[in-house]
């Protein structure tokens, strides 16, 4: 028998894909089996384009007996819907776990959303049940958020959060094992424990999504990130920030390390990436081919801004010190820099165009 008879307002457009309308949506997303979501427009190409694999996927997860929904809203009709979960474009797809949505983003072939509603499907938290297992998840690498309480509605908070968030692994405990770990908690809260920056961060509430999410996302990242293929693609593929990059050779100057994370520290905004960029791995190696900056020069600091598809570079030119990166940062927003040359190693492509080269040769490799 089909999971899909529960529901009372089911109509279908293949045999495992429910649709949703204004009328139905609430009452499906908190029925607590994990729903995702499809918001299509009948005019909209890409959605035309994926309407196979995401019929592929109702039919796989039928087939399997998994306990998901499949399903999808015209958001052309059912706008109510729609708009509530700030749905901008078509298509846009979301997973929704008791009521709350987690935006889906990879490749829409039916192998990645199945893996992806899999992985989101897991225990959000794992409890921790003795001093033991909390120290040993202290002491580990990597991101991990600790709520010590007793409230059984602190837990369902801050499990809706763990939904939300990839970069996390998420624990809880009770109070009387988590203040005999951190002596230093005197009421319920969130261990936040990181291998960067600040290593421990203590918040102590509230726990609602609304709250403890903001928190978590501004806290997750190192205020300086590695350049990689991820940095990459924020920069030249979704051009969402402007990267401001300090590129050196094997070994940086301790000093100007130090003054180029408390100048990113200072002017950290959701408009930039602070990039660190090294010689002595691959990536780094292409984006200074790319940028024609010879090593003899590093190490040095420049804007990058690609966001109007043309990369514009701004070198600082004064000293390594916090007060004159902070001053050349304020002469960028103020526009009164002046533009540096452009010189990329292959200059009849545009820089985002090299990149795009240069992910395809590394798939191929992959192969």
């Amino acid at each position: 028998m089909r999971w899909i008879i529960f529901l009372s307002l089911a109509t279908f457009i293949s045999a495992d894909v429910f649709i949703l309308t204004d009328d139905n949506f609430d009452q499906t997303i908190n029925q607590g089996k994990p729903v995702m979501v499809k918001f299509f427009a009948p005019w909209c190409g890409h959605c035309k384009e994926m309407a196979p694999e995401y019929i592929k996927l109702a039919e796989e997860v039928e087939k399997s007996g998994e306990n998901f929904i499949i399903a999808e809203l015209d958001a052309t009709v059912h706008s109510k819907a729609a708009a509530k979960y700030e749905v901008k474009g078509y298509p846009t797809l979301k997973l929704f776990m008791d009521g709350v949505p987690v935006k889906y983003e990879g490749e829409r072939r039916m192998e990645n959303m199945l893996s992806f509603i899999r992985k989101k499907s897991q225990p959000a938290s794992t409890e921790l049940k003795s001093q033991e297992e909390v120290k040993e998840k202290a002491e580990v690498k990597g991101r991990r958020c600790i709520l010590v309480s007793d409230s059984a509605e602190d837990l369902k908070d801050f499990k809706s959060a763990a939904r939300t968030l990839e970069k996390f692994s998420f624990f809880h405990t009770s109070e009387q094992t988590g203040k005999a770990v951190f002596p230093e908690i005197t009421k319920p809260s969130v261990i936040l424990l990181r291998d960067f920056g600040e290593k421990k961060i203590v918040y102590e509430g509230p726990f609602d999504t609304t709250k403890l999410v903001p928190f978590l996302r501004d806290h997750q990242e190192d205020v300086i990130v590695d350049f990689d293929s991820e940095v990459m693609k924020e920069i030249f593929d979704k051009r969402s920030k402007k990267a401001v990059m300090l590129l050196y050779n094997e070994k940086l100057d301790e000093e100007a390390n130090k003054h180029f994370r408390a100048f990113a520290t200072s002017k950290k905004s959701d408009d930039f990436l602070f990039v660190k960029i090294t010689n002595t791995d691959e990536w780094g190696q292409r984006i200074i081919k790319y940028l024609s900056i010879d090593s003899n020069e590093l190490p040095v600091v420049e804007i990058l801004d690609v966001k109007s598809g043309t990369p514009l570079r701004y070198r600082h030119e004064g000293k390594f010190e916090l007060k004159e990166l902070e001053e050349f940062m304020d002469k960028y927003g103020r526009k009164e820099l002046k533009l540096s040359l452009i010189h990329i190693s292959e200059p009849t492509r545009p820089l985002y165009i090299s990149y795009a080269v240069f992910c395809l040769k590394k798939k191929k490799k992959k192969k």
